[in-house]
């Protein structure tokens, strides 16, 4: 096994299209070789969560308002899956109660980002997006 530089891999669960597209340019920007998944439902979300492998995701930004479940919904899907607990979870929101956000980081979100994002607002996650080292078979 050898050590090889690895681009991260995105799982974006962001229902508004536009919040989705400005989130990947901002992404890109910070890591253009990075891989993004987006999920506009809780039910795209857990499809991409019963087919990626967890150590293939490096970080999951996830909208607190989804039309079909709400962040806390698909927070606790993520965190029902044991090979997902290690995976970052950053929540995404225009407007996040403290109800909301204290339940949130009861289930241990690293943080919360607050729309619209700028690249200056994902500051937080940039390091997330340095390429990974990850052994890899010859």
């Amino acid at each position: 096994m050898k050590m090889q530089a690895v681009s991260p891999s995105i799982l974006l669960i962001e229902d508004n299209s536009d919040h989705a597209i400005i989130t990947e340019k901002i992404l890109r920007r910070a890591n253009p070789d990075c891989t993004i998944h987006v999920a506009n439902s809780y039910q795209k979300a857990t499809e991409f969560l019963h087919t990626l492998p967890p150590e293939s995701l490096h970080v999951i930004l996830l909208d607190m308002d989804l039309p079909d479940a709400t962040g806390l919904d698909v927070l606790r899907a993520i965190r029902e899956i044991p090979s997902f607990m290690q995976v970052p979870v950053w929540l995404l929101s225009s407007w996040c109660d403290d109800e909301q956000l204290e339940s949130a980081f009861e289930f241990g979100i690293r943080g919360y980002l607050e729309k619209p994002l700028d690249r200056h607002g994902m500051e937080p996650v940039y390091h997330l997006l340095e390429p990974v080292t990850a052994e890899v078979g010859e």
